[in-house]
């Protein structure tokens, strides 16, 4: 989806490409998840939008909420991961 969404924007005329970038960088939250996206994926939405996605593959979303934090760095790549209580 993400990589969809980057080339559409890469097609875009540049006014359109800075009124999208811009609406982006208000949302609150944006996510990934089912599989592990590509770093430089990752690397490229987050020049456009200003947001590192919050990562999280099959897991509840209230999981996915209390390994990540809202504000600050979010962990990458926790694939496979056991929280540090379970270590």
């Amino acid at each position: 989806m993400y990589t969809q969404l980057i080339q559409c924007y890469e097609e875009m005329d540049p006014e359109l490409k800075a009124t999208s970038a811009s609406a982006a960088r208000h949302l609150r939250l944006m996510m990934c998840g089912s599989s592990a996206l590509p770093l430089p994926v990752m690397q490229q939405w987050e020049t456009i939008t200003g947001h590192w996605l919050l990562e999280h593959y099959g897991m509840m979303e209230f999981v996915m909420a209390i390994t990540n934090p809202i504000r600050g760095n979010a962990k990458q790549v926790l694939l496979a991961s056991p929280f540090q209580v379970y270590r």
